[in-house]
Parts: C-alpha cells; sequence; structure tokens
C-alpha cells in the first residue's frame, strides 16, 4: 500500500496498480513476457525485454518495461518479478501508467 501511494504522488494518480501471487518461478514469468508477446499486444519492449536482478541462474526477480502510443494515449507498463526464497511463490506487481502530457 505505501509503494502504491508513492507511486501515486510521484505520477499525480495516473496509475493502475495491481499485484498478484503465483507458484511460477521468475523465470517463467519472465519468459512468458516476451517481447513478441508484448508486440503483439501493442506494447513496444524495452531494448533487452525483461532485465533480471542478477546475471547468475539464481535470478529471483527482475522488472519488464514496456509503452504503448495509441489514440493520442500514452502509457508505461511496469512488471515487477519477485520471488519469496522462503516461499514457492512469485509476487508479479503490475503498474501501468499513464505518461500522456496534460495540456495545462
Amino acid at each position: 500500500m505505501g509503494a502504491r501511494l508513492l507511486i501515486r504522488a510521484v505520477s499525480e494518480g495516473n496509475i493502475n496498480f495491481i499485484s498478484f501471487r503465483t507458484n511460477k518461478s521468475a523465470q517463467e514469468i519472465k519468459d512468458f513476457y516476451t517481447n513478441d508477446r508484448m508486440k503483439t499486444a501493442g506494447w513496444t519492449p524495452h531494448d533487452k525485454g525483461c532485465i533480471g536482478d542478477t546475471d547468475d541462474s539464481k535470478n529471483h526477480g527482475g522488472v519488464c518495461l514496456f509503452v504503448k502510443k495509441a489514440a493520442g494515449k500514452e502509457e508505461m507498463l511496469a512488471i515487477v518479478i519477485a520471488q519469496d526464497e522462503k516461499l514457492p511463490d512469485t509476487n508479479i506487481f503490475y503498474a501501468r501508467i499513464d505518461t500522456t502530457k496534460q495540456k495545462k
């Protein structure tokens, strides 16, 4: 909840945020959000797609960044992946931010 309030304050409230828990590994989640899959859904991926928290094989998290521009609207999607080492669960946090320039 604290992270959500902070993100809302920074983005002036133009954000939707949701989280899920799954029994899939962090690597399985990153493998799901491929550049091709996200392009098909209209999102432009970051150059490297999903980025892990480390370069070794014991990767327990990561972040995926995407942008979308359509119908005069610009959005950014951040998918944060955090695997709990003590439990067989992985937390997935989705933040969709409206980055359309607002006229003042």
